[in-house]
């Protein structure tokens, strides 16, 4: 996101004596930040975190199917291996339309202790 859309918003927190840290986007977030810029894509939206993902499928800018999923080991493999199984039906979707899916990935970092 540009930080002149969303500075103001933080300014008026910051003057209420309210501290923001870190600014994301949750999937409907998403699907709102893609009517504003005019994204005409359709697109296939992943958020990975350490513990599992999730993430939509858009099409016109509107989310036409979700995903989320727990990674059960810590094999970054086999965790990648299920993200591919999972995404692997939407960008079908996209594909089977005659157009060319894009893949959007955000990595969600998670705080230590």
């Amino acid at each position: 996101m540009k930080a002149d859309v969303i500075q103001p918003y933080i300014d008026a927190l910051r003057e209420k004596g309210i501290s923001v840290s870190r600014v994301t986007a949750n999937l409907s977030g998403i699907e709102t930040l893609c009517r504003f810029i005019g994204m005409k894509r359709d697109i296939v939206f992943l958020e990975l975190r350490e513990d599992g993902y999730e993430g939509a499928l858009f099409l016109n800018t509107e989310i036409s199917n979700v995903l989320s999923g727990n990674f059960l080991t810590d094999d970054e493999r086999l965790n990648a291996d299920l993200v591919i199984k999972e995404i692997t039906p939407l960008m079908d979707t996209i594909k089977s339309s005659g157009r060319e899916p894009h893949i959007m990935v955000h990595l969600r970092e998670t705080r230590a202790g």
